[in-house]
């Protein structure tokens, strides 16, 4: 049981980490959309005889597609640290989750060694 407490714990912190890392993802979806946004509403307005004008969109371009490749290099690793996870969790479902206790042995447990 001590082990399935101690199980459990771990569990709940490595979502806490997984539930920031998904929130990071999703800011960084949205900073991504909002480049593409901007790209989009800029492109009509790019002066193509004046460098500067081109310079600045191809910037801008530049940055987005930065931004697209930082986040498609870090999706192998997510979905890897998820996929494990997961797998964790099912091991502790089949091992613990569901199991039968005294209360007063499960008070021993949290009290201490």
């Amino acid at each position: 049981m001590r082990e399935c407490v101690a199980r459990q714990d771990e569990l709940s912190a490595a979502s806490a980490e997984l539930e920031r890392l998904e929130a990071s993802l999703a800011a960084e979806t949205a900073g991504i959309d909002e480049l593409n946004a901007l790209i989009e509403r800029r492109e009509g307005l790019v002066n193509r005889y004046s460098q500067k004008s081109v310079d600045d969109f191809n910037a801008l371009v530049d940055l987005q597609r930065r931004a697209v490749h930082g986040y498609h290099e870090k999706l192998p690793q997510v979905n890897e640290r998820f996929t494990t996870h997961n797998r964790s969790v099912d091991l502790f479902n089949a091992n613990c989750a569901g199991r039968e206790y005294y209360e007063d042995d499960m008070q021993a447990v949290l009290s201490g060694p």
